[in-house]
């Protein structure tokens, strides 16, 4: 009985993890470059392979599955779709890989291309004013000057002059990034040189990695798995009482 009420436990307490997941990939719909989380669960092992004692008898209640709990939360790093805007300063990446920008003390990976220019010139991320990194050093355009060009390359061109090269690069593991919330990403580990086949696409951003219907859909069902779960509970209880109810006392 009391084994019950802890696997139906754990049930619910998965289930509200997977809620405050797919809650705040839902709330991110919108937002340019977001990618969504995913909560990983998986059942826990026996009661004697995980304390490492052998079971008496085949079936024995040691043997039985130690429940649910999850082992992570992960990202999915998959490429949103584009959403053309036409501005000189919105910028999509194709391909694997990150832009590079720094707050003046601490460096970041984003692939929110909503950029802007600052009074001197610097390209920067328009709501974090995180000045965006070139291959060798900041990008500073001529406030004056023509219209900006970005290529394929992540060359930024304006005019007849070459001001720098984007720098696009990729961790060396997808674990190694730490979200820190406004689409940016703190390494935790080395970087390298984004694949050649990663490109810039002027005029675009990139889409949010979350579908609004597939995230509604699953926290439809996992709201009605957490109501199952609670109801196990409340209906265990209701038989332990009546149980204990029943004993004859002294």
């Amino acid at each position: 009985m009391i084994y019950g009420l802890y696997l139906s436990a754990q049930g619910a307490e998965v289930q509200s993890l997977r809620q405050d997941v797919l809650s705040h990939n839902l709330a991110n719909a919108g937002t340019t470059a977001f990618k969504r989380s995913l909560a990983i669960a998986q059942a826990a092992e026996t009661h004697d392979k995980n304390r490492g004692v052998a079971g008496q008898v085949p079936g024995n209640v040691d043997e039985l599955n130690g429940g649910v709990y999850v082992t992570e939360v992960v990202t999915d790093y998959s490429n949103g779709g584009f959403m053309k805007t036409g501005e000189k300063f919105d910028v999509a990446l194709g391909g694997p890989g990150f832009m590079k920008v720094s707050d003046g003390r601490n460096e970041y990976l984003t692939r929110d291309g909503r950029l802007d220019m600052d009074s001197s010139g610097q390209l920067v991320q328009r709501e974090t004013r995180h000045k965006l990194m070139g291959v060798s050093g900041a990008l500073v355009l001529d406030p004056l000057g023509p219209r900006p060009n970005i290529t394929s390359e992540g060359l930024v061109l304006q005019g007849s002059e070459t001001i720098g090269r984007i720098a696009l690069v990729q961790p060396e593991s997808e674990k190694s990034l730490v979200p820190q919330g406004d689409c940016l990403y703190r390494v935790e580990g080395k970087t390298k040189p984004a694949l050649d086949e990663t490109q810039i696409v002027q005029g675009h951003l990139e889409n949010s990695g979350t579908n609004p219907t597939l995230e509604m859909l699953e926290l439809i069902e996992t709201s009605r798995m957490f109501e199952s779960n609670i109801n196990m509970i409340k209906m265990q209880d209701d038989t332990l009482d009546r149980l204990i109810s029943s004993l004859p006392r002294r």
